[in-house]
């Protein structure tokens, strides 16, 4: 009889890899190392799309006017009143509406000439408070009333936040009606009674 000859390890992997015995588990594993690309492929893929998203997002948000509006008088009088809004983003916007809402329920919508504002420019407009009167019962002294502009940029509309004022009648001898800043209940004893932004008006409408 003929002697065995001994079988190394690597001649034993090797026809371990090259039987039918290693086709499975190498299909196995295959399909395991497959399946780690598509799911890395997803994750990498979901990953790029939330960074689109959040800068197109980001690119919305500055493209957005952001804008603050003050009232305001032409002097210390109180006689003449306006609204100034003033240009706060990095964006260049323009001034489509005053929308004027009185706390009887009346709206009194101005179509306003395009005032355009780039970053950091400011305008000041008239407004006559008489307006808010109209429908005004007789037992009140005075009327509520808040104001926004609507500022149209370069991919959408936005609305400025309220100012309010309240308006009474004019006094003896004058066309001015009587107005302040706020609400009729800052008239409370002892409350800080605001003052103006004392401006120049860019012009009536």
């Amino acid at each position: 009889m003929g002697r065995l000859v001994p079988c190394t390890r690597l001649q034993f992997v090797f026809g371990w890899l090259t039987s039918d015995r290693s086709l499975a588990p190498a299909t196995w594993g295959l399909v395991a190392a497959t399946a780690l690309l598509v799911i890395d492929g997803w994750r990498k893929s979901g990953e790029q799309t939330r960074r689109w998203e959040h800068e197109e997002k980001r690119r919305k948000e500055e493209a957005k006017p952001k804008a603050i509006v003050e009232v305001t008088s032409d002097s210390d009088a109180q006689t003449n009143m306006g609204f100034a809004c003033f240009n706060l983003g990095s964006t260049t916007f323009y001034i489509d509406k005053l929308i004027v809402t009185t706390s009887l329920g009346s709206t009194h919508i101005s179509d306003l000439e395009p005032r355009i504002l780039t970053p950091g420019t400011d305008v000041n407009i008239y407004y006559n408070p008489c307006e808010v009167l109209g429908s005004r019962p007789r037992e009140a002294e005075f009327v509520e009333a808040n104001a926004v502009f609507v500022l149209r940029g370069a991919t959408e509309l936005e609305t400025t936040e309220p100012q309010w004022f309240y308006v009474g009648d004019p006094p003896p001898q004058s066309s001015h009606c009587v107005w302040y800043m706020g609400r009729v209940a800052d008239r409370l004893p002892g409350a800080i009674v605001r003052r103006p932004k004392i401006m120049g008006f860019h012009e009536s409408y």
